[in-house]
């Protein structure tokens, strides 16, 4: 008897862990020391947000050319995803925002008294230039992304370095180039 998994809605599994594994018992391990390829379409994870799910797009054609696109793979993929897509969002944030945003220093705040902030016109010296936490989240996002596109090899510098299966070379070349990442 499978381990089932239930959907997000409630409903019975299409699959169970074991048929989605290839094992035949419980707890069983695979022999095969290569990754499993996905034999079907995945879609993206249901708490995917848009943007992630136009990203996981782009990914998964990359990944499935390159022959990385394996169920081993999944959740580094998710990853990949989720980091280049908090990138994305943070570069447009920063870009329509700025990378600064001024304040008023503590001490033009000590001399108000309550009410007067309105009426009070301070000149710059009154004002700390503060750099936005979007800024230290893109640096993150930046860093996360290129540590999994490192992982797939798709960097120039790890492309020699990550192997790619013999039978999905020709094809590559033709996606990859549409990406500038051949």
């Amino acid at each position: 008897m499978g381990r089932s998994l239930a959907t997000s809605r409630g409903g019975a599994a299409k699959k169970t862990v074991d048929e989605m594994l290839g094992t035949s018992k419980v707890g069983a391990k695979s022999t095969s020391k290569a990754p499993r390829k996905i034999d079907e379409e995945p879609s993206p994870p249901d708490e995917m947000t848009k943007e992630e799910a136009e990203v996981w797009a782009v990914v998964k054609k990359v990944l499935r050319t390159r022959g990385h696109f394996t169920l081993d793979n999944q959740f580094a993929i998710h990853a990949l995803v989720s980091a280049t897509a908090e990138f994305l969002y943070c570069r447009r944030l920063i870009n329509r925002e700025g990378r600064t945003y001024k304040v008023l220093s503590t001490a033009a705040t000590r001399a108000l008294r309550p009410g007067e902030m309105e009426d009070m016109e301070w000149g710059p010296e009154h004002y700390l230039t503060k750099v936005r936490p979007e800024v230290h989240m893109l640096f993150q996002a930046d860093r996360r992304m290129r540590m999994w596109l490192c992982e797939f090899g798709l960097t120039e510098a790890t492309r020699v370095r990550v192997t790619t299966p013999p039978d999905s070379k020709d094809e590559a070349a033709g996606v990859l180039g549409a990406y500038g990442l051949n």
